[in-house]
C-alpha cells in the first residue's frame, strides 16, 4: 500500500508472535499429535483385542458343544450296559434254573422217561488218587501197521506180567 501522497510504499510489519506463544502453540500441535498417535495405537492394540478375545470364545464354545456331544455319548453308553447288566442276570437267573437239580429231575422224568434207581442199582466204585498219569498209548508214533501192531503186543505184555 502507498501512502497519500508519496511514492514510498508502506510496509506493513506483521508482529511477530510471542516466542513464548509459539513454544505454547507448537507444544500443543505436539501434544495433540501425540494423543492422535496414541489413540490410533489404542484403537489397534483394542481391535487385535477383541479378535483375540473373539477366537477364544469361539474355541470355548467349540469345545464345550464337543464336552456335551461326548457327555451324551457316555449316557448312552451307561444305559447300554443297564440294559447289558439286566440281561445278564436275567440269564444267570434262567441258567440257574435250568442247572437246579429238582428240575434236571423233573425234565428226565416227564420228557425222557427215565426212573429213578432203586437201590438194588447203586454200584459204588473205589476212586484212588493218584498224583501221577499214565500214557496208555501215543497216537502219534506208529502209523503203519507193524508198528501199530508192536505196541499193542507190547501192552499186552505189561499188562500180564
Amino acid at each position: 500500500m502507498y501512502n497519500y501522497g508519496s511514492a514510498a510504499r508502506e510496509i506493513e510489519y506483521s508482529t511477530p508472535l510471542d516466542p513464548k506463544k509459539e513454544v505454547k502453540a507448537s507444544k500443543k500441535q505436539r501434544t495433540e499429535a501425540y494423543i492422535e498417535a496414541k489413540l490410533e495405537a489404542f484403537k489397534k492394540k483394542a481391535i487385535k483385542t477383541l479378535v483375540i478375545v473373539a477366537a477364544i470364545l469361539a474355541v470355548v464354545m467349540i469345545r464345550e458343544a464337543k464336552i456335551d456331544q461326548l457327555c451324551g455319548q457316555v449316557s448312552n453308553l451307561e444305559g447300554d450296559i443297564y440294559k447289558l447288566n439286566a440281561m445278564i442276570t436275567e440269564r444267570e437267573m434262567h441258567l440257574s434254573y435250568q442247572l437246579d437239580m429238582n428240575n434236571i429231575d423233573e425234565i428226565a422224568i416227564s420228557r425222557l422217561g427215565m426212573k429213578k434207581p432203586d437201590s438194588s442199582q447203586y454200584i459204588y466204585i473205589n476212586v484212588e488218587k493218584n498224583n501221577g498219569g499214565e500214557i496208555l498209548m501215543n497216537d502219534r508214533a506208529g502209523n503203519n501197521g507193524f508198528s501199530a501192531f508192536m505196541n499193542k503186543a507190547k501192552i499186552l505184555l505189561e499188562y500180564l506180567y
